[in-house]
Order: C-alpha cells, then structure tokens, then sequence
C-alpha cells in the first residue's frame, strides 16, 4: 500500500514551481491544502462501498441469471458515483499549490485547465486566519491575505468641475476597494500567519536597500501610501 500513500501525497513544491521563479527567488512557506480537504471524500468512498457491498451481497443467485447482470449494474452504479464524487476532489487536492516566496505568494490549481494567481508581497495590506474547533484539533485554519491591487494612473480630471461635485474614479486608490486570496486548510494556520508578517518585513527592507530598480526596471522605493498600506504585526 505504500504506493498509495506516495501518490496521494502532493508533489514538492519546489518540482512544480522552480521553472516559474525569478532571479534570486525562493520558496519560503508551503501553503497547500490540508489533508483534511480529504476527509469528505474518504467518508464518501467508505459509505458508497458498504452500500454497495450490502447491496451486492443481498441480491439472490437463481438460475435464470438476473442477479448476476443485477450485481453487475450495482458495480458499475458504486463505479460512477465514486467517479463523479470521490474523485474529483482528490484531484483537485493533489493538483492545488500554493506558496510563499520572498517575493510574493504563488497559487496555481486545476485539474485539466490551470488557473494561477500571483500576489506580490509588497501588495499585501493584511494577513487573518480563521479556523473553527475541527480545524484547531487537525491543525489548520483559512488564511485571507488581503492586497491592493496595481496601482494605476488617475486621468486628469476637468477644473471647471467644483470639488464638492467631483464624482468618485474608480481609477484612484482610496475609491478601489481592497481584494482578498483565501487560502483554505493551511497547516500551521498560526505560524503560518507569523512567517508571512516575517517575509513582509523582509521584502520591504529588500526593496529600501534597493533605492533603485528592481526585476523589470520598476521603482522599488516604497512611497508613504504605501507605508501607510503596510500591515502591522499584531
């Protein structure tokens, strides 16, 4: 049985994720999904097959050979039921990564189409967690990273427009509300949260160093808004 339990467990993910790293990038936390992402579809497979087992074995032989083509369609309903209900979620489990780099937080999923999100560090304006009494017994909570998105350019607004009648642009920072990444059943939901405010910390005393330009030419000097967005530790 031990090649069961090295499939199920996820791959390392510095396999899948080194081809998308930067420059001097590297994998700091690993904020993949609990094993208790399982526990619903390991209780399903469990109940499908003491039904179909009570099933199978209740139909009686007889000579005419209905029971046999009988138990033959309860195998192959236990068969789909697994497929359509047991299946996908452990796919989904085995294929989902998330992490933590010094520069930002990386999550990819999907089981045939993949989706990616890529959050940089110094977006990020707040980190919570939250788990219930289930989670505090397996050791995991739901992290919410809360980050400002790009920041882009306000166009020139017109001066015959008096300041009390300006509508609000959705184009400033302070009229763009704050997005959120959920981050459900991380391990170690508490020291997962400590670390992250540690890399926060980290990054913006890179980018202060810095003065300059960071990968791609970008200024790396934070202004004071953005002193202003950078979480505290609480």
């Amino acid at each position: 049985m031990g090649w069961i339990g090295e499939w199920i467990r996820p791959p390392p993910p510095m396999r899948s994720l080194q081809k998308v790293l930067g420059d001097g990038e590297r994998i700091e936390l690993d904020l993949r999904p609990h094993g208790k992402a399982l526990v619903r579809p390991v209780l399903v497979l469990v109940g499908l097959a003491f039904v179909a087992s009570y099933a199978f074995f209740s139909l009686p032989t007889g000579p005419t050979g209905g029971a046999p083509l009988a138990r033959w369609a309860v195998l192959c309903a236990a068969l789909g039921l697994v497929t359509w209900w047991v299946v996908p979620p452990l796919l989904r489990w085995r294929t989902s990564t998330a992490v933590a780099t010094n520069r930002r937080i990386v999550v990819r999923a999907g089981i045939v189409s993949r989706i990616g999100q890529d959050v940089p560090l110094h977006r990020i304006t707040d980190v919570s967690f939250a788990h219930g009494l289930l989670d505090r017994v397996l050791g995991c909570g739901t992290v919410t990273l809360t980050h400002a998105p790009t920041d882009v350019s306000a166009p020139a607004r017109p001066q015959s427009t008096p300041p009390t009648e300006r509508p609000a642009d959705p184009a400033l920072p302070s009229a763009r509300p704050d997005r959120r990444l959920v981050l459900p059943d991380v391990p170690h939901v508490e020291v997962v949260q400590r670390e992250l405010y540690r890399l926060l910390e980290e990054d913006d005393l890179r980018r202060r160093r810095l003065g300059g330009a960071d990968e791609g030419g970008q200024a790396v000097v934070a202004s004071d808004s953005e002193d202003r967005r950078r979480p505290k530790r609480r």
